[in-house]
């Protein structure tokens, strides 16, 4: 539970910054279970990014935690243009092939698969609902392993994003320039 409220924490003010309303959802203030903090922060900001691209300034994206019995059901939610019924079924399939993208905004259809194999990693799974018009909602269902520790390290100390701020890289398909700080930068 901690650690989805610091990532919102941080979220928050980008969304803002798109005039996308944020929000975030959790029963209990404290909950913990097993769990790697960088794939599961790639996870996250994966989803988020998606939800942030994919709906307009005055849409509403939230990220809800709850526990329902042996499963921790983390979800993304968001009031953005939805996905059509035809491309639910490959939706966590991986593809980079230009012909199947729809126009802009659109990514290289990679951050879904990773998500999938992030979660199955993990123990669990994931699903999608959508309507076009509606919005879209990913839920990840992890196991609710408890354990002593927050999380698990990862073997792999390699930083995808070189030493500069996850959020901000994770999130920069779905930002504007202004939301980074760049130094020197003239109005």
């Amino acid at each position: 539970a901690a650690f989805c409220a610091g990532l919102s924490e941080r979220i928050a003010p980008l969304a803002a910054e798109k005039g996308i309303e944020w929000s975030y959802v959790c029963a209990k203030k404290s909950h913990t279970i097993v769990f790697d903090r960088r794939l599961m922060e790639r996870l996250v900001l994966n989803l988020v990014s998606n939800a942030l691209k994919f709906t307009p300034a005055g849409g509403r994206v939230t990220l809800s935690l709850q526990v329902k019995g042996r499963d921790v059901l983390l979800s993304v939610a968001d009031t953005g243009c939805g996905i059509a019924k035809d491309k639910m079924e490959t939706l966590f399939d991986r593809y980079l092939h230009s012909d199947r993208m729809d126009p802009t905004p659109h990514g290289l259809g990679l951050g879904l698969p990773l998500c999938r194999a992030i979660a199955q990693l993990h123990g669990g799974r994931i699903v999608a609902q959508s309507r076009v018009g509606a919005g879209t909602k990913i839920t990840v269902t992890l196991p609710n392993e408890q354990s002593v520790i927050q999380h698990l390290e990862s073997a792999c100390e390699f930083d995808y994003a070189g030493g500069y701020d996850h959020v901000l890289i994770e999130l920069s398909d779905a930002l504007g320039v202004s939301a980074y700080p760049w130094k020197g930068r003239t109005k």
